[in-house]
C-alpha cells in the first residue's frame, strides 16, 4: 500500500493529471478539501491521502460532462463514508472483518451453520469488532460499504491495471430525477438499480484502473 501521509495541492494536480484552474475551482466549492489551508498561501494547501481518489474519481466524471453539482452529491457520498468509518475508527481492514461477520451471520440465519459451528467460526474475530457489529444496524452498513472500500483504496504496483472492464468490479453512476443528484453502486446490481430508479443514462468507472494510476505513475508520469 502506497503512504498514507497527508498531501500538497501539487502532489494532487500531478497524481491526478487535472489542471491547476479546475483545483482552484474545485477547491472552492469543496469538492477536494484541504486539512490546512493557511490564509493567502494556496500553494501550501494540504489535504488527507484519500483527496487523491476523489479528486481521480471526479475527474474521470467531469470528462463524461457530469456538471459540479452532481460531482458534489457523489463526493458527498464518498465523505459520508469516510466519516462513519471514522466515527467507529474503522480500518478497511475492520471493515473487512465486519463484512465478514455480516455474512457469517447471514448464512446462520438461513440454516447454513449451527450455533456450534457459528461459536467457532467468531472466535478468530475480535471482540471490538464483533462488539461494534452487535451495536450496528445491517442497513447502515450496508450504506457505506461499497463506498468507503472504494474510494479508501490504494492499489499498489503489484496488483493488476490492465485487466478488461469486469462488469462485477465496476462503479455505475447515474443521476435521479430532474436535479443533479446522482447515484451509484459497486458492482453487477448497478444497472438493474439505475433502471429502477428511472435513469436514461448510466456511466461505468473502472474505479481501481483510475487508482491504480494515481499510486503507481509511470516513469512518463514522473
Amino acid at each position: 500500500m502506497a503512504s498514507q501521509e497527508a498531501l500538497s495541492r501539487s502532489g494532487i494536480t500531478v497524481r491526478v493529471g487535472i489542471p491547476n484552474d479546475v483545483m482552484t475551482f474545485w477547491v472552492r466549492r469543496g469538492l477536494v478539501r484541504p486539512i490546512y489551508a493557511p490564509a493567502g498561501v494556496g500553494r501550501h494547501l494540504k489535504f488527507e491521502w484519500y483527496e487523491a481518489n476523489i479528486a481521480a474519481v471526479m475527474s474521470q466524471l467531469r470528462q463524461f460532462g457530469v456538471p459540479i453539482d452532481g460531482l458534489l452529491s457523489i463526493a458527498a457520498s464518498y465523505r459520508d463514508a469516510i466519516a462513519w468509518a471514522s466515527s467507529y475508527e474503522l480500518s478497511r481492514e475492520d471493515v473487512g472483518e465486519l463484512h465478514e461477520l455480516y455474512i457469517l451471520y447471514c448464512h446462520h440465519r438461513h440454516g447454513s451453520y449451527d450455533d456450534a459451528e457459528l461459536a467457532v467460526r467468531l472466535q478468530k474475530h475480535s471482540d471490538r469488532i464483533k462488539g461494534i457489529h452487535a451495536a450496528m444496524p445491517e442497513a447502515e452498513f450496508r450504506r457505506h460499504l461499497d463506498s468507503f472500500l472504494t474510494i479508501t483504496e490504494q492499489p499498489g504496483s503489484d496488483e493488476e491495471d490492465s485487466r478488461e472492464p469486469n462488469t462485477e468490479e465496476l462503479t455505475y453512476l447515474w443521476r435521479t430525477g430532474d436535479r443533479d443528484e446522482y447515484r451509484f453502486a459497486w458492482g453487477q446490481e448497478g444497472p438493474e438499480l439505475a433502471r429502477r430508479d428511472g435513469a436514461l443514462a448510466l456511466i461505468a468507472v473502472d474505479v481501481s484502473a483510475v487508482l491504480h494510476s494515481v499510486w503507481n505513475p509511470s516513469e512518463d508520469e514522473g
